[in-house]
């Protein structure tokens, strides 16, 4: 992972997460907060996503679409 923080890299302004779909609704985390984080922090593994993000850490019913948000975005 970079230098960045996790609060720099994720955070968005309310305009933009009000319209941003939400990935993770135990921790209300969006896609685009995945997706910055996947390419800010190079995260591979869900347990790396959620460590940057808390995404998947409640119910885990998202996963399996944070799966395909880092297979999508890593190639």
């Amino acid at each position: 992972m970079t230098g960045q923080t996790i609060e720099a890299c994720c955070s968005t302004s309310d305009a933009a997460v009000s319209e941003d779909r939400v990935i993770c609704r135990c921790l209300n985390v969006t896609e685009s907060e995945v997706q910055t984080a996947i390419s800010a922090f190079n995260v591979e593994t869900v347990r790396e996503l959620g460590r940057c993000t808390g995404a998947g850490k409640g119910c885990m019913a998202c996963h399996g679409r944070l799966r395909s948000l880092i297979r999508e975005q890593l190639g």
